[in-house]
């Protein structure tokens, strides 16, 4: 297991639930139900090297939350997750915030888990190693 820590963001009780259990044997996980509860915990927090981000969430939005993560701490990895991935939200995310993999919340099986994982470990060895 990597010894960063990876923060799961998402406004839906439900959808953190689903992660932590499919992914808590891989990854040192920290929940948020929002942005302003990601920020402080990332204040606090210096082990986390991966933040995963849901776009659509009521107060903060994601990519807003991804655009104050990116200023604060350039050398965090963010993903966004979500249902909807758009060219729109794919173009903006890359071209304004430098996000660093998107995952699609409605991939569902074994091999999906597994591209999940797969992005989330590559980000975290890369945060490891000081690369961006």
């Amino acid at each position: 297991m990597p010894t960063s820590k990876v923060l799961f963001v998402d406004d839906d009780r439900l959808v953190r639930e689903a992660f932590v259990f499919a992914h808590e044997d891989y990854f040192s996980l920290v929940l948020a139900d929002g942005g302003k509860q990601a920020l402080q915990i990332l204040k606090k927090d210096k082990a986390i090297g991966v933040v995963v981000i849901d776009i659509r969430m009521p107060v903060m939005g994601g990519l807003e939350l991804a655009k104050l993560i990116r200023e604060a701490w350039p050398e965090r990895k963010i993903i966004i997750h979500t249902a909807n991935v758009s060219i729109t939200n794919v173009v903006e995310s890359i071209n304004q915030i430098h996000v660093d993999g998107f995952l699609e919340k409605v991939a569902e099986g074994e091999d999906a888990m597994e591209k999940v994982r797969t992005l989330i470990s590559l980000r975290l060895r890369e945060y490891e190693q000081g690369a961006r």
